[in-house]
């Protein structure tokens, strides 16, 4: 990470944490005592250490989150399962029906606003409901991570030399109008993910956590439209044999990740295709079922796909996939994928 880069991200986090700290004191007169502050590590829950103020003062290992949604609470719970350790995740802001679910994992949180939910008996706090005094930066990630901004977001990261080709041809690439790229790259240069050198030449920053956000958005906005539909089949052992090439598709998700990394069980078959399906749902003889273990899903991206395995969707859109299930299993083989295919891109 260039060195301004992690300055300005250092300065954003303790900002978060001082703000979240600052809101949760108004709220409830309880003092957070700053003990250790260590922002932007790899490993979840070591961006800093507090101490809430009660008869009987307690130590939390905090993780910084810029923001939440319903797949990152799912992949902390899994996380925390049998972890000693007092936990809290410090974010913006916590909406109401998330701060339900992350109450009902037991995942303890404090944000900007002043929601909070601490379960440390015999304190127990839980406030939802306050309004974020943050809505213009939201709104402009909202735009930014909205179903089109996910689009292109994709193939820029897929493929880095788009970052600094004409908006033409990455409107082509995201199958997206070319006025909606325009809009995004202006809004990603306010937010600081994109550098302008000289007028001459883009290229993206903050790469590891514009990926995460993307991960996230992917998860809540664009995976659900993209279902096809569900089905079952009576080809056995399909995904083993089956040369899904020549279905003009790919897989993803599990299936994917098991031919990476041969570490995966596949319970879910995910497939990639373009539609009309109906010569795939007959050469792989599919019935449809909304309980089958097949799923296709839509190809939302037009450039050439450079896996290791000519078969498989880009490894990033894998890993997102893995992830959005919210199964452990899946969660720890994203991680290996992570370790052994995309880290070093984003180092």
């Amino acid at each position: 990470m260039n060195m301004n880069n992690e300055i300005t991200k250092k300065n954003r986090y303790t900002k978060l944490l001082n703000d979240a700290i600052d809101a949760f004191q108004k709220e409830t007169g309880r003092i957070i005592e700053k003990l250790d502050i260590q922002l932007i590590n790899d490993e979840p829950f070591t961006d800093a250490v507090v101490r809430i103020g009660d008869a009987n003062d307690v130590d939390y290992r905090v993780e910084l989150k810029m923001n939440l949604n319903e797949m990152t609470v799912g992949g902390i719970a899994n996380y925390l399962e049998g972890e000693p350790f007092n936990h809290l995740i410090v974010t913006r802001f916590v909406p109401p029906q998330i701060a339900k679910k992350m109450k009902e994992r037991n995942v303890q949180f404090i944000d900007t606003a002043g929601n909070a939910y601490i379960n440390q008996p015999p304190m127990l706090i839980y406030i939802h409901g306050n309004r974020t005094t943050h809505k213009e930066q939201l709104d402009v990630e909202q735009d930014i991570f909205g179903v089109a901004g996910v689009r292109i977001l994709f193939v820029m990261l897929c493929q880095p030399e788009l970052q600094d080709a004409p908006y033409r041809d990455i409107a082509r690439a995201a199958g997206v109008a070319l006025g909606t790229v325009a809009g995004l790259m202006k809004n990603l240069q306010q937010q600081g993910f994109v550098m302008d050198i000289e007028g001459k030449r883009k290229t993206l920053l903050r790469k590891k956590e514009l990926f995460e956000k993307w991960v996230h958005a992917y998860a809540v906005k664009l995976r659900p439209k993209q279902l096809i539909g569900r089905y079952t089949t009576q080809r056995e052992q399909l995904w083993q044999h089956y040369d899904i090439r020549e279905e003009n598709a790919m897989w993803g998700g599990e299936v994917a990740a098991n031919k990476m990394t041969n570490y995966l069980k596949p319970e879910i078959v995910t497939i990639y295709a373009r539609k009309p399906i109906d010569n795939l749902m007959v050469n792989l003889r599919l019935r449809r079922d909304e309980k089958g273990i097949v799923e296709i899903r839509e190809q939302f991206w037009e450039f050439p796909i450079t896996t290791i395995k000519k078969e498989l969707v880009p490894e990033l859109l894998i890993y997102a996939d893995l992830l959005a299930t919210g199964d452990n299993r899946n969660i720890v083989t994203a991680k290996i994928i992570y370790n052994e295919h995309l880290k070093r891109y984003f180092e």
